[in-house]
């Protein structure tokens, strides 16, 4: 480049020599009469010199403005290295896209491009965002080293939900990320993709927002709601006031877009029927209203104005009591097209089927025979109809089609059966060949048009050798059937055994195809029931007696099992396992229809004068193997899962918490319609093998109408006091339970609960209270202090009456522990001025009394003192006695800070 500069310089000098010398001629020479012998010469030879001079300046210019824009060219491609593509319409294009997409260096994320929705997103001018590090943007730096560690395990980046910071106004939003490496030239870059999902964040954000505000039975609704992948909203009247995030997805809009509209307004005037759309919403809506649901298709109109067809199922729901509408929408706009596709390719199809049908019916491997529709006359045959019957193809055309029928009696038949029904599918009849052997076929005749002419087209299969086959297979029917009547009764007798229902969830027809090792992993509802108090019961029974008693009680709950649609896997002794593999709704239909039924039993019972039975039923929802375990000689069906050991351990907590019927989270999540029970949360529990809380469910539908009205009344106090517990709100926890009681006194949950909020309580005491023991005797304070001290309470100490009334008025103890006898004024006389200081007055006090003394105990409780503690010590009795009051300390002080 320096060199192009020296020779342009050089040019320039020149032409100016040049131009000097012209000028100078025709100064000087212009009047001098020589100026024709010597200007002349000079002007014909520096004129063309100076042309000639000035196009090497042209040249010299050229070229130098060829190599400094190629090395602009080379400039620039070291920042945007893409060599391999075409640049312009690369960037034509990905500019016009309308989201943002970047390229970026994998080695040390510096931005290579950025269209322009990208330069929008980021605040900064394309030119500006090359060469800046993609961390400027993170709201969390370290987002790359994650980023990085995805790219290298996965290769891509597929809908990674990251902030980002716009630089000018610092504002953060959400995207969602995919990033593609991208190889050009010696470089691979990694190609960016973003999408804008703050919207989505913040509605998911206010949906978490509303759900906090619900009641508890709201708050377990709502978890079901915005999970469900269709879209679901909540309709007060004919308003939307709720729905999920899957609504603003199929509807492609926003929040306030939807929020408080009706259906007709997201929908076109009219529907495909040509009926209103306002007036088909108030009478789907009436309908519902009136406890009818509905289920019907829809044309709705996205937040675009796309139209597009939905399945809709409106069902009344209570909420807060009171009725609301809930709509479930699925989009059936992919099936709509699916069909219209199918049939624009079926019409395709028929509009070529003549074109095709002279190819198909000469390669098809059986014989076809086309006949006129009014005269029966044959049109047309193949080749391979030649072949079967036995005759050329030229003697066939204009034959009537009743001469290859064995008689006219099978004609006639074929004719009727057309006459009626219009076509022959499948039927077997005799035809005949040439030579007039009989045939046995399996006819086809379908109606269409050949040539523009009505006519039938007669497809044939000879069935000849399977008709001969069929006839040999009949002598051994006879035989079959005797052995397959065996077979039937052993199956129905094994079927008492292993029930029909394992049998097909195994995938076998009988016991005889069972093999040890067969195995199947299902979702079931598992059901455990139990009776409460069998031993005692059978105590008192002969082992008849017994097995007649128990055979009566499982002959009243078996076949409610097998009616809810589920089967018993086992008796285990009085208790029942059965297995529910259709829905959870079954299985809790089923465990309340179990119950009514025993209540039934009770009352025969009762009439016999004999003990009334109860009766404890867990469930719990879950995966499972069923199989065959066991040898090659005994193998028995058995089912293997915690889900099975979870629904044991729930059936054996109605024992303790008084329920009939408990059900497990995973049971609760999987009902349809949770809410239309008489249910209520009752523990979150973590029972035996299990490292993980479950929350568990009381279903008191079949308890007595008196119960069940004070559960319900009692409904919101129990589970405020549930939550207040399991958030260690002991002392509002034992008010809701102790307002439950007053209410129903005999619920022995609540029972439970109130014994559990003391004893948490007495656990969150101080352990590091103070107490003054005031003795004259040197041996009992220092075996009271060590038997203090090592139960982490801290201890003071007076020797007499004078010292604790100066040490309680200052140091405020816990708990004064008084001798009576002592030398100066004695106990009495000290508890007294302590109950007169003000300071000191609401300090319990415990006397302390040789049983050798005689003193008033009366004298000691009407100075004041809570308690007496005898000498020598009992140190298990002094200890409790001392916790109690201590105790009673502690909520008097927690009473006063209220």
């Amino acid at each position: 480049m320096k060199t192009y500069k020296l020779l342009l310089l050089i040019s320039l000098i020149c032409q100016s020599i040049l131009l000097g010398i012209i000028v100078t001629t025709v100064y000087l020479f212009e009047s001098d009469p020589v100026y024709h012998s010597v200007a002349t010469p000079l002007l014909a030879m520096g004129i063309p010199l100076s042309f000639v001079n000035l196009a090497v300046i042209l040249l010299i210019w050229k070229r130098f403005s060829i190599l400094t824009n190629s090395m602009e060219q080379d400039k620039h491609s070291s920042l945007f290295p893409f060599e391999p593509l075409d640049k312009e319409h690369f960037c034509r294009v990905v500019d016009k896209l309308p989201i943002p997409i970047s390229l970026t260096r994998i080695s040390d994320g510096l931005i290579l491009y950025a269209n322009a929705q990208t330069s929008q997103m980021l605040g900064l001018s394309a030119s500006e965002l090359i060469g800046h590090h993609t961390t400027e943007f993170y709201y969390n730096p370290e987002e790359r080293l994650r980023l990085m560690e995805v790219f290298r395990r996965d290769k891509q980046i597929v809908n990674y939900e990251i902030q980002l910071i716009r630089q000018p106004d610092r504002l953060v939003k959400w995207f969602a990320l995919f990033l593609q490496p991208l190889t050009i030239g010696p470089e691979t870059m990694l190609l960016g993709v973003f999408y804008d999902i703050t919207v989505r964040k913040q509605s998911e954000a206010e949906l978490a927002r509303f759900s906090l505000a619900l009641q508890a039975s709201e708050t377990k609704y709502r978890t079901l709601f915005d999970r469900a992948h269709d879209a679901i909203f909540i309709m007060d009247d004919n308003k939307i006031i709720d729905f999920n995030y899957s609504t603003l997805t199929l509807f492609n809009c926003t929040r306030e877009q939807f929020f408080n509209k009706t259906p007709s307004e997201l929908s076109p005037p009219l529907q495909p029927d040509g009926q209103p759309s306002e007036q088909k919403v108030s009478e789907k809506i009436a309908a519902t209203l009136a406890d009818e649901p509905q289920r019907f298709e829809w044309l709705h109109i996205k937040g675009d104005g796309t139209p597009f067809f939905a399945e809709i199922s409106l069902n009344l729901i209570e909420l807060n009591d009171k009725h609301y509408i809930q709509a479930i929408v699925r989009d059936l706009t992919a099936e709509h097209q699916r069909l219209e596709q199918e049939k624009i390719l079926l019409t395709q199809k028929l509009r070529n089927s003549e074109e095709r049908f002279q190819i198909i019916a000469e390669t098809v491997p059986v014989p076809m025979i086309i006949q006129r529709s009014d005269d029966a006359k044959v049109v047309y045959v193949n080749e391979q109809a030649s072949v079967t019957f036995g005759l050329p193809t030229s003697e066939w055309i204009g034959r009537h089609i009743q001469d290859f029928y064995l008689t006219a009696a099978e004609w006639q038949e074929i004719s009727h059966l057309l006459t009626q029904h219009g076509f022959i599918y499948d039927y077997e009849i005799q035809m005949k060949r040439n030579d007039g052997s009989p045939i046995w076929v399996s006819l086809f005749s379908q109606p269409t048009l050949f040539e523009n002419e009505p006519v039938m087209v007669n497809t044939i299969y000879d069935i000849t050798d399977r008709k001969r086959a069929e006839a040999e297979r009949q002598n051994h029917i006879v035989e079959l059937g005797a052995l397959n009547a065996i077979l039937t009764e052993f199956n129905k007798a094994y079927e008492r055994f292993v029930p029909y229902e394992f049998l097909q969830l195994l995938g076998k027809e009988n016991v005889v195809e069972v093999k040890l090792g067969d195995q199947v992993e299902r979702e079931m509802t598992i059901l455990f029931s139990d009776i409460r108090g069998f031993t005692a019961l059978s105590e008192k029974m002969s082992p008849p007696e017994n097995f007649y008693f128990i055979n009566q009680y499982l002959g009243k709950m078996a076949p409610v099992i097998t009616e809810h649609r589920g089967f018993i896997d086992k008796y285990i002794g009085d208790a029942i396992m059965a297995l529910f593999p259709t829905n959870a709704d079954d299985a809790v239909h089923c465990g309340i229809v179990m119950l009514n039924k025993l209540a039934e039993y009770n009352q025969t019972r009762q009439t016999q004068a004999l003990p009334l039975i109860a009766i404890g039923i867990g469930l719990n929802t879950g995966t499972l193997m069923l199989g065959t375990v066991g040898d090659a000689k005994r193998m028995e069906g058995t089912v293997i899962s915690d889900a099975v050991n979870l629904a044991s351990r729930v059936e054996g907590l109605t024992k303790t918490y008084g329920a009939a019927l408990i059900i497990t989270e995973y049971t609760y999540q999987k009902l349809r319609q949770p809410l239309a029970y008489k249910i209520r949360v009752l523990d979150r529990v973590t029972v035996k093998g299990k490292t993980q809380p479950v929350t568990i469910y009381e279903v008191f539908e079949a308890d007595s109408p008196a119960t069940i009205e004070l559960k319900l009344k009692t409904l919101h106090y129990f589970e405020q006091g549930v939550e207040c517990f399991h958030k260690g709100q002991f002392d509002k926890a034992r008010d809701f339970f102790q307002n439950v009681l007053q209410e129903h006194e005999q619920d022995k949950a609540a029972q439970i609960y109130i014994l559990r909020c003391q004893e948490q309580i007495s656990l969150t005491m101080p352990g590091s209270s103070q107490i003054l023991i005031v003795d004259d005797t040197p041996f009992n304070v220092k075996l009271l202090s060590h038997l203090l001290t090592s139960h982490k309470y801290k201890v003071l100490t007076a020797s007499n009456g004078n010292s604790a009334l100066k040490i309680a008025e200052l140091t405020q103890p816990d708990l004064i522990l008084l001798d009576v006898m002592m030398p100066g004024i004695d106990g009495f006389e000290t508890c007294r001025q302590l109950k007169t200081n003000p300071n000191t007055q609401e300090i319990p006090v415990i006397f302390m009394t040789a049983l050798s003394e005689t003193v008033s105990k009366a004298t000691g409780f009407e100075l004041g003192a809570v308690d007496y503690i005898t000498k020598p010590f009992e140190t298990t009795e002094a200890l409790a006695r001392i916790k109690v009051h201590l105790r009673l300390r502690q909520q008097q002080l927690q009473l006063k800070r209220k």
